[in-house]
């Protein structure tokens, strides 16, 4: 992915952040409880964030 962004001259993250929301919104598209899904793995992310950043002190 780097090498495809330098290639390109585009933000590496900001490619990462489009093709993982791609993906994501791929996987979840036809499922009918698939935002909820996705808001629910957002809060899980967010606490294991936190948890991380707790560990390390």
């Amino acid at each position: 992915m780097l090498a495809f962004a330098r290639f390109y001259r585009v933000n590496a993250d900001e490619l990462l952040v489009a093709w993982l929301s791609d993906k994501l919104a791929s996987e979840v598209q036809d499922e009918h409880v698939g935002l909820i899904a996705i808001q629910v793995a957002e809060e899980k992310l967010k606490f294991q964030r936190i948890k991380n950043t707790l560990s390390k002190k």
